[in-house]
């Protein structure tokens, strides 16, 4: 997918990106929008400065290595990129998506449970089963995404799970050949990686963080 390269205000004759804030990270802040053609909810994400611009060169880099590999099973297990810009008079670098229905981590932990409510069993084993041919999919396009946890996994259409936030995503090759050791979110990160094992990091490192 081409960025391009528009003004401010074209930008706002084709998306309303001035929504609820979803998500705040170091480089980029992602809202809810909208999609004046279809009417279409999009989440719409904004890096800002040189920092910004290199999250946002690498993680349009990610999609667009996935789009190649296999567009079918990108579309199915990961929340897809639907455009990429540079707004020029703003200096900002934007990435819509599909806008997902809910976070695993809403059904995990969900602000109004009731005490003692758990989660079905049976749900369990269905999610379990689509975050694992999600990662099988994504290791197989030789992709590691290296920041798995309950905020990266998102409902798109109901009892559909796909895999999100692909900024943190490295080529196999390029992990397994580097000294990348600041990866995934404390609470989900491998031994390889806590204890800086020798070994050259892969893919079980995704697994570590689902299991």
């Amino acid at each position: 997918m081409e960025v391009q390269h528009i003004k401010t205000s074209s930008f706002r004759q084709m998306y309303d990106f001035t929504g609820e804030q979803l998500g705040k990270g170091s480089f980029a802040t992602v809202r809810e929008g909208k999609r004046y053609a279809d009417d279409r909810t999009v989440a719409v994400k904004t890096f800002t400065d040189e920092a910004g611009k290199e999250s946002f060169d690498h993680e349009l880099s990610i999609h667009n290595m996935l789009m190649l590999c296999d567009g079918e099973g990108y579309s199915k297990w990961m929340v897809p990129l639907l455009g990429a810009y540079y707004i020029t008079d703003a200096v900002l670098y934007v990435l819509v998506f599909e806008r997902a229905i809910c976070s695993l981590c809403d059904i995990l932990y969900p602000k109004h449970r009731i005490s003692g409510q758990t989660v079905p069993v049976n749900w369990c084993v269905h999610a379990g089963e689509q975050i694992a041919k999600g990662l099988a999919w994504l290791h197989s396009c030789s992709v590691v995404h290296c920041d798995i946890k309950p905020e990266n996994i998102l409902f798109v259409d109901g009892f559909g799970l796909k895999l999100a936030d692909l900024g943190s995503c490295y080529p196999l090759a390029e992990l397994s050949s580097a000294e990348h050791w600041y990866i995934q979110s404390r609470w989900y990160r491998a031994p390889e990686v806590v204890l800086r094992t020798r070994k050259p990091l892969d893919g079980g490192v995704d697994v570590w963080s689902v299991g």
